[in-house]
């Protein structure tokens, strides 16, 4: 059976996403996770290390966002969309760069959480950001010229414009060059 086949339901069920620009709805935190389906939020929100920032929230999840989220930083955005890609349970999470407004030592404990906490899911992520590919089990690089598909290791070794790249983030340049992959 292929997926074009499958209904829109099914096809829901399979693929949970996140996003680099947050859609968040003018409701509260917790509306905007359970998007009307039952169940607690609060596993999803410490996963995506929320917890001080409700602890700041006198109403906690029952804080009203306002319109696309106007009421939080960028990085609060985003973990909210990660937590409610978390909080539907499909065995494929797409993260779309969901970490491009979060600090460096969330993201690695938020990397950390979803390896722990989501092994059952298959979890492909985007990004241009390759700080956390060291933690992955395999990355597809898509180079100027080839694609190469390998661990973040071995890619350290055999391909020259992924370890360049690597290099340049971790010295503190601001990242790829434009039109780089």
């Amino acid at each position: 059976r292929q997926l074009a086949d499958w209904s829109a339901g099914e096809r829901e069920a399979l693929i949970s996403y996140a996003g680099h620009q947050p859609l968040l709805l003018s409701d509260s935190i917790e509306e905007n996770i359970r998007l009307g389906r039952e169940g607690a939020v609060d596993a999803v929100l410490a996963d995506v290390c929320f917890g001080p920032d409700l602890a700041d929230m006198p109403l906690g999840v029952k804080t009203l966002l306002g319109n696309r989220g106007v009421r939080l930083s960028g990085g609060q955005q985003a973990r909210l969309a990660l937590a409610r890609a978390l909080f539907h349970p499909g065995r494929l999470l797409i993260l779309d760069d969901p970490f491009a407004s979060v600090d460096k030592a969330t993201e690695r404990e938020i990397m950390a959480n979803l390896r722990r906490g989501y092994a059952d899911r298959i979890i492909l992520l985007i990004s241009h950001r390759l700080a956390l590919f060291d933690q992955t089990d395999s990355v597809l690089f898509l180079g100027r010229e080839k694609t190469v598909q390998s661990s973040h290791r071995e890619l350290l070794k055999t391909c020259p414009e992924y370890a360049g790249l690597v290099r340049l983030q971790r010295d503190g340049a601001a990242g790829p060059k434009e039109g780089w992959s």
